[in-house]
């Protein structure tokens, strides 16, 4: 086509999430041109998205880019960039922990890696945050395999069973898990006292009590959508948690310089409540309820690095979310009752719960589609 190219690309769904995967290589050497790409690719700005491939959603605007790794003790490493569905933003600031699923299928099916039956562990290093992950590939002849007996809450049916893995996913840029220095922080917004426990773990999350909200956090999506006073707090928190990380000074806009971190999320005590389709769910089964909000929306399941940094804040002293949280016999595990279901996942502290070594959760991960998309030629070389 005259005024097209197109560049090899993959579509995998890892975890409630799917993207699309890029080798490093097929992309300019010039990175300035990689945001209008992936922009256009995925179809933003537009609410359909009906001139890319993304889902209108955030959990499916996604661009992975993934390269062989020189780092010792790291097979590939990843890149991860969250794009806007209603503006023309790419973000580096955090990653996914959905899609680490998917890039480490990604990985043996690129023979980046040497595939060994039944599992084949890959080494990832993240260079959105300079954090090692693994995640353990079920192989069948050589390639990821897709069908199995696991089930993960807001994807249908069963897939194979990929573990993913954090390894020490604290303070990876602030040098701290607490980037205030405090477990729980304080904003005053409209005459009123909001506590949040603001952590760095695997991405910037602020978590916020329900109960300080008036609200259970066992609450639809849908249903908070349309709170328009609390997406407000929610929002005036997001900016104080990104000013005290750094990443943007007081008085500029957080939603538009870092629109995918920090990430907020409310955090309630074991409730019963339907899932979005319907099923019911037992306070019984889960430690604590939880809702995010992701890109300005709310989530409609959970971000795999929003288990993660939940697990590791249940496990430190003094946060808001240790103090909601039922405990369990097992004090590594939690489980968390979300939008689509209950999640389980485990955080492990040194002795002195002062680090967490390491912290994972179960997902599942498919191939979708193989062969080559298009772009407009000027996009590729001016």
């Amino acid at each position: 086509m005259a005024d097209q190219r197109s560049i090899p690309c993959w579509v995998y769904r890892g975890g409630t999430s799917r993207g699309l995967f890029f080798l490093g290589a097929d992309l300019p050497a010039d990175r300035t041109r990689w945001d209008s790409i992936f922009i256009k690719c995925i179809g933003s700005p537009d609410l359909k998205q009906v001139d890319g491939l993304g889902g209108g959603r955030s959990h499916t605007s996604k661009v992975v880019i993934i390269a062989p790794s020189t780092r010792p003790g790291a097979d590939i490493d990843y890149l991860f960039a969250q794009l806007a569905v209603e503006r023309a933003d790419v973000d580096y600031g955090g990653t996914c922990g959905n899609l680490l699923a998917a890039v480490g299928a990604f990985a043996v099916d690129q023979k980046l890696v040497p595939a060994a039956e039944p599992t084949t562990l890959v080494r990832i290093y993240s260079t959105n945050i300079n954090r090692f992950m693994t995640v353990r590939v079920p192989v069948v002849e050589g390639e990821s395999a897709a069908v199995g007996e696991e089930h993960i809450p807001g994807v249908p049916g069963r897939g194979a069973r990929y573990p993913v893995e954090f390894i020490d996913p604290g303070g990876s840029r602030p040098g701290s898990i607490f980037p205030s220095g405090r477990a729980v922080d304080e904003i005053i917004w409209a005459g009123h006292s909001y506590r949040f426990s603001l952590i760095d773990a695997t991405n910037f999350y602020a978590f916020v009590p329900a109960v300080d909200l008036s609200l259970t956090g066992s609450e639809a999506p849908d249903a908070l959508e349309k709170r328009g006073e609390i997406l407000s707090v929610l929002s005036a928190i997001r900016q104080r948690a990104a000013e005290i990380c750094g990443l943007v000074q007081p008085g500029t806009d957080a939603e538009r310089v870092t629109p995918s971190v920090p990430k907020v999320a409310i955090v309630g005590p074991p409730m019963d409540y339907s899932t979005q389709d319907g099923q019911s769910v037992a306070k019984e089964a889960m430690d604590l309820c939880s809702r995010l909000i992701s890109m300005g929306r709310v989530h409609q399941s959970y971000a795999g690095t929003g288990f993660i940094a939940l697990a590791c804040a249940a496990q430190l002293p003094d946060t808001v979310v240790a103090e909601i949280r039922r405990p369990n016999k097992d004090k590594s595990l939690i489980r968390v009752g979300h939008p689509a279901g209950i999640t389980e996942v485990h955080a492990i502290l040194a002795d002195d719960s002062s680090t967490i070594l390491r912290a994972g959760v179960i997902r599942t991960a498919r191939r979708i589609m193989s062969g080559e998309i298009y772009v407009p030629i000027s996009l590729l070389y001016g």
